[in-house]
């Protein structure tokens, strides 16, 4: 704690020498599409073969715009793209879509290669975790879009509000394409294994922060022989706080203190401090992965193996998580409030490669995101028919088909088709729980302050070498313990095996050790 206070006084007072800026739907189906263009072209072969092959020559010399997302990689990926063309085509958008998946473990590796490397690619998904955005934005990899927002995005300049485009922003720059859900930021939520809520009676409302769930994890834990973990825990909220931190850079947090911002370390913080010991305390019992500072959010263990887990997400987001996790869930608060701050501003973005040939074009098509459901029913749900149907203009999924990708990559959540399970509910209750929702939300003291490291750049990369030295330091003393435990734990079993009771047997088995290496080595 010692070299990570001195780290957050050294950062805390290099912020205050250095400066930094606040930052129609139309009616047709694709089958329709089809059959149209097929009569088309056979009326046109008909009459004169050479307007049809210029045609077809045209449609060849179509761009297509390469868009990396993250995700398990989906074998119906390519019908999607080919069926979303078709339809894009139909609307002259003037551009293709080819899409490229990469695992979740892989996403952040693979597009800083492809970044450095200069590869082909026009949009890609980022996000505060997966870039991560404000790295890539500092090398020069994503495309300023803030005026060209304003000639080709006013639907999303509509749709995404004023805080969220502050968060999202670096130095007063926009470099990606914010998500929006009902015009507000995630909220941090506690997500349920519903089937065991119900058996053990949890009051999951009234459980706050990590420190409530102790007693529920322990009964879980002794008599749900499947739940090895019963807190299935990412690295992402693992020291994720029940008041939210507004982070200035690495270990540095600002709040307000008497109409003042005050800068304090992060690691001497109480509220921190607490959630780390509980945090240890936790993975002593077994109650969470002792691997789980290394697990992304989408390596989690899915189906019936856990109680609780944690999550961002927005007013009714249940049905979502049911999907992802393959059990039945409910969901209460994390916390007390909800900060919108510059991490869940850009929580999901979809950024331009600043070397991209098209883009324009790729800013219409951000643009047609936060505009048109017919575009998001395919990137979100697939072909109508094939992997949904569409039932009084709501979504039912038909599974296994080969596509179930992230939809919260794909931004506006309110150009979503909704489930049909989500319209049969109350929509009266569905206004109350956001405006409940809304009441939590408040923005962060330091919304929008990047970081500006200009005339301090060595003292920064000193500060942040002697973190990742600490941190390195602080992993190998944990693993050389955990050896040493699991070595004292062999001795002990090896010297409680049968006939260890028994000194006259003591020398026969040491002899029948011996004669075994021996055997082994021969």
């Amino acid at each position: 704690m010692k070299i990570q206070s001195k780290i957050s006084i050294l950062l805390a007072s290099l912020l205050l020498v250095t400066s930094c800026q606040n930052a129609d739907e139309k009616n047709t189906s694709t089958d329709d599409t089809k059959v149209e263009e097929a009569g088309e072209e056979n009326k046109e072969a008909s009459e004169d073969n050479k307007d049809s092959e210029d045609k077809d020559l045209a449609k060849d010399d179509v761009p297509t715009l390469i868009y990396y997302n993250v995700g398990t990689p989906q074998p119906a990926t390519d019908d999607v793209a080919a069926a979303l063309n078709e339809y894009l085509d139909s609307q002259d958008a003037g551009y293709h879509i080819a899409f490229q998946y990469f695992d979740w473990g892989d996403y952040q590796q693979k597009l800083q290669l492809a970044s450095n490397a200069g590869d082909d690619w026009d949009l890609a998904f980022t996000a505060s975790w997966a870039g991560p955005y404000k790295e890539m934005v500092d090398k020069g990899a994503f495309l300023d879009i803030t005026d060209l927002a304003k000639e080709k995005g006013q639907a999303m300049l509509d749709l995404v509000s004023d805080d969220v485009l502050k968060g999202a922003s670096v130095d007063g720059r926009l470099y990606g394409a914010p998500a929006t859900a009902d015009n507000i930021t995630p909220a941090d939520f506690f997500i349920w294994n519903k089937d065991l809520v119900e058996k053990y009676d949890i009051p999951i409302e009234d459980i706050k922060e990590e420190k409530d769930l102790e007693p529920y994890l322990k009964e879980v834990k002794e008599n749900e022989a499947e739940v090895e973990y019963p807190f299935g825990i990412a690295n992402d909220f693992i020291f994720q706080t029940r008041v939210p931190t507004s982070t200035a850079a690495p270990g540095v947090g600002v709040r307000e203190e008497d109409g003042k911002l005050v800068a304090y370390s992060v690691w001497e913080d109480d509220g921190y401090k607490d959630l780390a010991y509980t945090m240890k305390k936790y993975m002593d019992a077994g109650y969470i992965d002792p691997s789980a500072p290394q697990i992304d959010a989408g390596q989690l263990a899915n189906g019936p193996t856990w109680l609780v887990r944690k999550g961002e997400g927005g007013v009714k987001s249940d049905d979502i998580w049911t999907k992802n996790f393959g059990v039945p869930v409910v969901s209460s608060y994390a916390g007390d409030m909800v900060y919108v701050t510059n991490e869940k501003a850009t929580g999901s973005l979809l950024a331009i490669n600043s070397q991209s040939e098209y883009p324009e074009l790729a800013m219409d098509f951000i643009n047609r995101m936060y505009s048109d459901k017919v575009l998001m029913r395919y990137l979100v749900n697939g072909i109508e028919g094939v992997n949904y149907n569409l039932v009084d203009d709501a979504i039912e999924p038909i599974e296994d088909t080969g596509y179930d990708v992230p939809g919260f990559t794909f931004l506006a959540s309110q150009m979503m088709t909704p489930s049909v399970k989500a319209e049969k509910e109350d929509k009266a209750e569905r206004e109350a729980l956001l405006e409940t929702y809304l009441e939590r939300v408040k923005p962060s003291p330091i919304l929008g302050f990047n970081f500006d490291k200009t005339g301090s750049e060595k003292e920064y990369e000193k500060a942040m070498q002697d973190y990742e030295d600490q941190l390195a330091q602080e992993e190998y003393e944990q693993q050389q313990a955990e050896q040493a435990e699991n070595e004292a734990s062999e001795s002990d079993d090896n010297s409680n095996g049968p006939g260890s009771d028994d000194p006259s047997l003591d020398s026969g088995t040491e002899d029948t050790e011996v004669t075994s290496s021996e055997d082994d080595a021969a």
